[in-house]
């Protein structure tokens, strides 16, 4: 279902784990504030849960980066 409408208020009540989350979530507006000055875009994985994801190689070079990355999980 897709509320159009109220997309913006509910995207800010939006939460979720991040390579530099630690054990808090963070909300996008937070994620965006910290992106590095030469970051353009916005970083996410998905998987089935929270420690696959976080053991993905694909992070490594993000992470070389110093680049926030989502985590986005069921």
């Amino acid at each position: 279902h897709e509320d159009s409408q109220n997309r913006q208020s509910l995207a800010k009540l939006l939460r979720f784990n991040s390579t530099k989350s630690g054990d808090e979530t963070t909300s996008l507006a937070d994620y965006i504030t910290r992106m590095r000055e030469h970051q353009k875009n916005m970083y996410y994985i998905t998987g089935e849960s929270l420690n696959a994801v976080k053991r993905s190689p694909f992070l490594d070079t993000l992470k070389q980066k110093d680049f926030e990355v989502l985590f986005l999980v069921d």
